[in-house]
């Protein structure tokens, strides 16, 4: 389902996010753990620049503004390749 952008007004878009050992997912009732994702499709929305050195460019897609490095999630992996600078 898409939904408006609380900050900018563009399209929002939802969808599943992996998650590695000792992320933190939400338990589902049959104990499966899920992660779920709002992505804000207009680049230039301050959404997809909250975390230092890195551009969100999807639900489970980053681009790190120091190397130009694409990541995917999980997120582990993506704050550990942020650490590295």
């Amino acid at each position: 389902m898409e939904l408006p952008c609380e900050d900018c007004g563009g399209t929002v878009i939802s969808g599943p996010e992996p998650f590695a050992p000792g992320d933190d997912p939400e338990p589902e009732a049959d104990g499966r753990s899920k992660a779920w994702s709002d992505w804000c499709t207009n680049l230039e929305c301050s959404s997809n620049h909250v975390l230092s050195g890195l551009t969100r460019v999807g639900v489970n897609d980053y681009v790190c503004t120091v190397c130009g490095t694409s990541l995917r999630t999980p997120m582990s992996a993506v704050l550990a390749h942020r650490a590295t600078h």
